[in-house]
């Protein structure tokens, strides 16, 4: 038996594993193409350690639900190769933060901007994938659970529509996200 929601739910699985696709795991900085690593969005050094016990913290998952989970593991993304990661932030993980510097108030802005931009980006990617696979009638790909169902060309259509809207929504986020982020790149320039 054909469920929507059962479907819209192993698709947004599939979508949210693309996160950890080799593809999209590229550093952010201008001309690199070395992987990135899992950065801390908030800094581990200068915040989580500060407000952990036993290098743990509670994390509000996506299940709705508050985990205990290790300093190492929460707030991170994956946004620039540690050269990159290192070069840029040292200012934000090395130093104690001073209120009124406007370097590592920045630099704490960029850091979750670049978060943001970097899960947009899947995102889009991801579901560009998808859409793909829609319209080839490939989804027995994504899961096995297709196997199982028959899609018709209407509810396939259907589909292809939602997921479309979707794609054309965070397009524009990134598009935007995609400004600033040339805006900024262009002064970061002199770190190259």
């Amino acid at each position: 038996m054909y469920n929507i929601e059962k479907v819209l739910e192993l698709l947004n699985i599939w979508s949210s594993k693309e996160f950890s696709n080799k593809e999209s795991n590229i550093c952010l900085f201008p001309e690199c193409a070395d992987s990135s690593i899992a950065s801390h969005y908030i800094s581990e050094k200068r915040v989580l350690k500060k407000i952990s016990v036993d290098n743990h913290v509670y994390y509000y998952s996506h299940k709705m639900d508050f985990q205990k989970i290790g300093t190492k593991k929460v707030s991170v993304f994956s946004g620039f190769c540690n050269k990159h990661d290192s070069e840029i932030f040292d200012a934000i993980d090395n130093y104690d933060y001073i209120p009124g510097n406007k370097e590592q108030e920045f630099l704490f802005f960029y850091r979750a901007y670049c978060k943001s931009y970097k899960s947009k980006f899947v995102l889009v990617n991801s579901y560009r994938k998808l859409i793909g696979y829609i319209k080839e009638n490939k989804l027995t790909e994504i899961n096995s659970y297709f196997e199982k169902i028959t899609i018709s060309e209407k509810q396939r259509i259907k589909l292809l529509k939602y997921f479309e809207k979707e794609l054309n929504d965070e397009k524009a986020i990134l598009d935007d996200l995609s400004k600033i982020k040339d805006t900024i790149e262009f002064g970061l320039n002199p770190i190259r």
